[in-house]
């Protein structure tokens, strides 16, 4: 393994240990606790997220500076109670993304939002956009929403903060490579045609998610064995770690609620993110019957 992680909504009890043996260096948690897990190794860095319902935060990012004022004033508190948490990501899958005027307040917003937060030595992780956003000229988009929030991520660039991203593809994260899974190699080239110094990023989330073929919460379990869906995650984690511009991407989700069952990332799935992929293994073997 080299960039990929576990997003958490809860923290299983193996979590700590697999840690240590899997030698991530980020691991994301949800609503974190007020002190760092004891069985985290220091080595290991955290990403924190803050759940607000989505309606209150789209709200906020309606407002634009303001709405970024209300944010920071919100959660400020419970960050600073949070020391041992290195990067902060602001509202999660902000905004329905072809609404152009509320992508224009999240501009805005994440702007803002980054000044405050440098402000108080902390880091940001922006925009966390859902997959298959931001919209690009490659797509044949007509109004194009990656550079509409290009002077953001200017912004987010000049106070070293990073940006968030999610990805993911089904019934494999293969499929339609670049629309989907590894989409931000086209965003980062774009934003950087444009004259816009890129952030390093976040891939907040990953895995294989059904909604982008019309199958809403239905997740790995739906669609691949545990063993073929740990072949696609180590694939991702190979094409991730040949670019710089990515500095951890994190599979959902460990501890999972009842809405996301079907996504777990179980503990023999993320042992298994560990080892050899299935086919070489298969391949090895083959080699010694020969």
């Amino acid at each position: 393994m080299n960039k990929l992680s576990l997003h958490c909504q809860a923290m299983p009890g193996w979590t700590g240990s697999w840690l240590s043996q899997s030698g991530a260096r980020w691991i994301k948690l949800i609503d974190p606790p007020e002190q760092r897990p004891q069985d985290f190794p220091a080595g290991v860095n955290i990403v924190g997220r803050t759940y607000l319902p989505d309606g209150e935060s789209t709200e906020m990012v309606r407002k634009g500076k303001q709405g970024a004022l209300e944010w920071f004033t919100t959660w400020l508190p419970f960050y600073k109670s949070r020391p041992y948490i290195q990067v902060w990501e602001s509202t999660n899958e902000p905004v329905p993304p072809w609404d152009i005027h509320l992508m224009q307040r999240l501009r805005y917003f994440t702007a803002e939002l980054s000044t405050l937060m440098a402000g108080e030595g902390l880091k940001l992780v922006g925009f966390n956009l859902s997959v298959g956003w931001p919209y690009l000229l490659t797509f044949d988009d007509p109004a194009p929403r990656a550079r509409l929030l290009g002077p953001a991520v200017q912004v987010l660039h000049d106070n070293g903060h990073y940006i968030g991203l999610h990805e993911y593809s089904a019934p494999t994260m293969q499929t339609a490579q670049g629309a989907y899974c590894l989409r931000y190699r086209n965003t980062v080239r774009e934003w950087r045609e444009a004259g816009y110094q890129v952030p390093r990023i976040f891939i907040g989330e990953c895995g294989i998610d059904g909604g982008v073929v019309g199958r809403p919460k239905t997740g790995w379990k739906t669609f691949a064995t545990e063993a073929e869906y740990a072949d696609q995650l180590r694939w991702y984690d190979a094409e991730i770690t040949k670019d710089d511009d990515v500095e951890a991407a994190f599979v959902f989700t460990a501890g999972p609620n009842q809405d996301w069952m079907d996504f777990e990332a179980t503990e023999s799935l993320a042992i298994a993110l560990t080892q050899p992929t299935h086919q070489k293994q298969n391949s090895l073997k083959a080699r010694r019957r020969t």
